[in-house]
């Protein structure tokens, strides 16, 4: 089966093997925007987009290329679901400018002298999600401005290493986008996503801690219980999971340096779910 990551299957029958189809199709149980004249993408793409990428991972693995193209369509597609258009958010495509010369991380070995892992740039790609805001300023006047809100990474890779770093690079891979958060956006407090492989990571951002402004999203008593999810192989682990990170990040405030707040998404959760 070919899948087209733009116009993709809706067939159940269609979806690369082996995969628990259960849990993909029937698992992912998202928040539902409030405001519903403006629908987000239909559940049934995003599944289909999550398939088409995950299979370029199987053998036979597709080629860099085609694996960074799934993974921007899934992201884009993630990105106007949980940050609806009809809040004021947009999506856009972003380029990294830590990202033009690649990313390494650190591999397992003794500090200062362990090995590295590199991206190249053309492997490498993402979205910033704006937030379309009413502003009152300092001269009474009420202007309406568009903020970045947060940022979206996506990094196509073999993961012939990746026992090496999963547990060891969390903050260096992360790290590609604190400086469009804190110097691009100005963003004081937010969050952001990175999807390398097929590892999906959900990071806070936090422009006042200058030794690690970025960090894995914080446990709390909400989420405790998913204390090691905030990096997901998403060959193991259903997308209600990822949902829930997915949530959880798109609610959240984001604060700005000059002391603004923007409020993230709103959401009515599916009856039982």
């Amino acid at each position: 089966m070919e899948f087209n990551p733009i116009t993709p299957s809706t067939s159940d029958e269609d979806l690369p093997f082996p995969m628990d189809i259960d849990t993909l199709t029937y698992g992912f149980i998202p928040g539902i925007p409030i405001l519903e004249d403006h629908p987000s993408p239909p559940l049934i793409n995003i599944h289909a987009l999550l398939a088409s990428y995950l299979a370029a991972y199987m053998e036979p693995v597709e080629a860099k290329a085609t694996q960074l193209e799934r993974g921007k369509a899934l992201a884009s597609a993630l990105a106007s679901h949980y940050y609806p258009e009809a809040q004021g958010f947009s999506v856009q495509d972003k380029n990294f400018v830590m990202a033009k010369f690649g990313w390494s991380f650190e591999l397992d070995g003794k500090r200062n002298t362990a090995p590295f892992h590199l991206v190249q740039p053309e492997h490498i790609g993402g979205f910033v999600v704006n937030k379309k805001q009413v502003v009152e300023f300092s001269d009474g006047s009420i202007q309406e401005v568009v903020y970045p809100h947060t940022y979206i990474c996506i990094m196509a890779d073999d993961l012939a290493t990746r026992e090496h770093w999963l547990n060891r690079s969390h903050l260096c891979r992360g790290d590609i986008m604190s400086l469009p958060l804190g110097f691009e956006a100005n963003i004081k407090k937010g969050h952001c996503v990175l999807i390398i492989g097929t590892q999906m990571e959900f990071y806070q951002f936090d422009a006042d801690d200058g030794r690690m402004p970025i960090r894995p999203w914080p446990v709390d008593e909400k989420n405790k219980k998913y204390r090691q999810n905030w990096s997901l192989d998403l060959t193991k682990w259903s997308m209600d999971v990822a949902d829930i990170w997915w949530t959880w990040l798109a609610e959240s405030k984001v604060t700005y340096q000059n002391g603004y707040v923007a409020e993230g998404s709103e959401f009515e959760r599916v009856v039982g779910a």
